[in-house]
């Protein structure tokens, strides 16, 4: 048998991170927030390659570098490469993000050929707007 091509595996983790930031100094909080995610995600998906997206980043950063989030929900996949990539659970995926822009490309292009086609009606411009009569 043939083997089949693999989906990308994705999984839910609410990883802690108060107890690997609060031992630190203030100012490296955010840093040990950020590596203690890649700890976790390596040790539970068996994977060297892990990569955060900017969208988790920011919420990591989001209040400075002295005060991180005490716990954090991320969607993690794993490519067929072996790649872990986390990212926030209502952040969209690369492949998703893909489909959506040319879904987005394709309904311009469309748009812009039905206006050249022959026997089309140019649109029209809106109208102006009418001033208001004040009431005396």
């Amino acid at each position: 048998m043939a083997k089949k091509a693999e989906a990308p595996v994705e999984k839910l983790y609410v990883i802690p991170l108060r107890k690997a930031w609060l031992p630190t100094r203030r100012i490296m909080r955010s840093k040990k927030a950020v590596g203690t995610i890649k700890l976790f995600i390596t040790r539970h998906t068996r994977s060297k390659d892990v990569r955060l997206s900017q969208q988790l980043n920011s919420f990591l950063w989001g209040h400075g570098a002295k005060k991180p989030p005490a716990k954090v929900t991320v969607k993690v996949s794993i490519d067929s490469e072996g790649v872990a990539r986390a990212r926030m659970p209502e952040e969209l995926s690369m492949e998703e993000e893909r489909k959506v822009i040319l879904a987005k490309e394709k309904k311009p292009a469309a748009a812009a050929e039905a206006a050249r086609a022959p026997g089309a009606e140019a649109p029209k411009p809106p109208e102006p707007a009418k001033p208001e009569e004040s009431k005396p």
